[in-house]
């Protein structure tokens, strides 16, 4: 899968990378956040580090069905280049969450899920970040 940029003024929209390694899901996403004036990008995950760290997008989610211990080092390596929010869609497997949390997610969405939850879950990153002012915003600054 290569990347795939909307025709979007990203002077005023946010980015976001899409991070999944189906056709079909990354058009799902693709259109949704669309919808909402975002410039997105879908990537698959053997790119996802060098897509990112070429446009440190503001929120990062991870929706791929590869081997856990692989998702972990995906989300550290975004974790490690990137500022933005991580938001990543797991099984509901409580150790699964906790260690998605401890490699550096800020929110684990339990699958399956409905889209439009998964949207109001990014709009409300999106609001927490412009109340604090910063779209880089790191949580890391806090603690």
């Amino acid at each position: 899968m290569t990347a795939r940029i909307t025709e979007f003024d990203t002077s005023s929209s946010q980015t976001v990378l899409v991070v999944t390694d189906d056709v079909e899901t990354a058009t799902l996403w693709v259109s949704l956040f669309e919808q909402k004036g975002w410039l997105i990008v879908s990537e698959s995950s053997a790119h996802a580090l060098q897509t990112s760290r070429l446009l440190t997008p503001w929120l990062v989610l991870v929706d791929v069905k590869i081997a856990h211990a692989e998702r972990l080092a995906l989300c550290r390596g975004l974790k490690s280049i990137n500022r933005g929010v991580l938001l990543m869609l797991v099984p509901l497997n409580q150790q699964e969450i906790a260690e998605s949390y401890e490699a550096g997610v800020d929110e684990c969405i339990v699958q399956p899920v409905n889209a439009a939850f998964v949207l109001v879950k990014v709009m409300s990153w999106m609001v927490r970040l412009q109340l604090l002012g910063s779209n880089n915003f790191a949580l890391e600054a806090f603690i």
